[in-house]
């Protein structure tokens, strides 16, 4: 079965091995962002796929000022 997350916000870009997702995250609640996360993380242990955590990579982008990043996403 193939993963599929649906919210206007999220845009998915899947190849034959390998994932992106681009998300916006508004107002600081990055719920769904993590939600996202762990929803492919339990999908992919439902369908005897690992992740490989070194090739496991999260970019950020903030446009705001702030001192301190988010915290990274658990892919695990």
């Amino acid at each position: 079965m193939d993963f599929s997350y649906s919210l206007s916000s999220c845009h998915l870009q899947k190849f034959s091995d390998d994932f992106a997702a681009v998300l916006l995250i508004t107002d600081g609640d990055e719920m769904e962002y993590r939600g996202l996360i762990q929803d492919f993380v339990d999908w992919s242990l439902r369908n005897n796929l690992q992740i490989n955590a070194n090739k496991t990579k999260e970019l950020v982008v903030d446009l705001r000022r702030r001192n301190n990043p988010p915290p990274p996403a658990c892919h695990q």
